[in-house]
């Protein structure tokens, strides 16, 4: 199992991709939405509801908000990443 090479350079870009499920391509458009904009639209929220319910949305948000902080502690306490292995 697991996604396609495909649907990796898709989630990679924040791009949607035939690829992925239509909830796969609607978590990427808010987690893209969130990142620029810090909240979504009423438009982008009332999507979310109907196609992933409340729960799916208060998680995929959380995550969001937790990468972004972990990121925050990286770039200010100035960490070096990890060398990737190929």
């Amino acid at each position: 199992a697991g996604l396609s090479t495909e649907a990796l350079a898709a989630i990679k870009r924040l791009e949607e991709s035939r690829h992925l499920s239509s909830s796969q391509n609607l978590i990427l458009k808010l987690v893209k939405e969130l990142l620029q904009s810090r909240s979504l639209s009423d438009e982008s929220y009332k999507s979310a509801i109907e196609e992933l319910g409340r729960s799916e949305l208060i998680e995929v948000i959380t995550i969001v908000g937790f990468y972004q902080l972990l990121a925050y502690v990286i770039e200010s306490f100035k960490m070096p990443l990890l060398e990737q292995k190929d």
